[in-house]
Order: C-alpha cells, then sequence, then structure tokens
C-alpha cells in the first residue's frame, strides 16, 4: 500500500469499479421511474427542508469537489489484481453494492406518506451514504492507494 502508486491509463485501473458503482446506483431508480408512477413522483419532488444555510452548502459543494476528483484520480489509478488489496478492497466494495441495495429495497416498499423506518434505516439514517463510503474505501483497498482512501 502506497500514498501516491505509479500512475497509468488502462482498462484495469480503479474507474471501472467507480463505473460500476455509479451505474448500480443508477439502476434502482430508473427501474422505478420506468414501472411506478407513484414512486416516479417520489423521485422528482424535492423535501421542504431541501433549502441549506451557507455553511451546508459549502460542505456540500466541497463533498461534490472531493467526490469529482476521486473519479478523476481513479482514471489513472491501477488496480492491484491478484493481491489480498485487491481480493479485500472487492469484498468491502460489494458489501457497499449490498447495503445500497437492501437500503433502496426499504425506501421503495415503504409507503410514499410515511418516513422511512425499516432495514438499514433503523441503524443510520442516510444509509446510502454509508453505503457509497464503503464502496469509495473499498476501491481504495483494493487499488492499494492511501490518498484514494
Amino acid at each position: 500500500m502506497s500514498l501516491l502508486p505509479t500512475f497509468k491509463l488502462g482498462l484495469y485501473n480503479a474507474w471501472t469499479l467507480v463505473l460500476v458503482g455509479i451505474l448500480f446506483h443508477m439502476i434502482p431508480p430508473l427501474l422505478v421511474m420506468a414501472f411506478s408512477k407513484k414512486l416516479k413522483k417520489r423521485f422528482s419532488e424535492h423535501p421542504e427542508d431541501i433549502y441549506h444555510n451557507k455553511r451546508e452548502k459549502v460542505i456540500a459543494k466541497l463533498t461534490m469537489i472531493i467526490t469529482y476528483v476521486l473519479i478523476g484520480y481513479s482514471i489513472f489509478l491501477p488496480l492491484q489484481l491478484d493481491t489480498e488489496w485487491f481480493k479485500t478492497g472487492l469484498t468491502i466494495f460489494s458489501m457497499g453494492v449490498i447495503i445500497y441495495y437492501l437500503t433502496s429495497i426499504s425506501w421503495l416498499t415503504t409507503p410514499i406518506d410515511k418516513p422511512v423506518t425499516s432495514g438499514l434505516y433503523r441503524f443510520s439514517r442516510h444509509p446510502i451514504y454509508l453505503a457509497l463510503f464503503i464502496q469509495f474505501f473499498g476501491i481504495g483497498i483494493a487499488s492499494a492507494s492511501w490518498l484514494f482512501m
């Protein structure tokens, strides 16, 4: 594991896992919007507390900048295939995907007018963010990069 691993473009770089993670996060909303008019409305409406104060806006922008930098960094970050780092990272990444889908099931099966309190929402108010964090952490381990983690 190193702070700055060698940079090179390639098919077996961390961007492949980032792309898979992004696709896994897009599939449930796209399926819902294709097959359910009620849930499509749920995705399109913003909650009343969408307006943030100045500090929250700064944090949100910083988070987006860090995410975009990580995605750009992943293009040049080779995965450490056939190593324990890769196997461990892929397992952690897969756990993040599973957490995301369990969260999606709880969210989709809850009536629209009720708050989601079942499944992983019993333990975390934002398990989708937790799933995304676990996925990025797994990619960092799979690529053996401290900087990505």
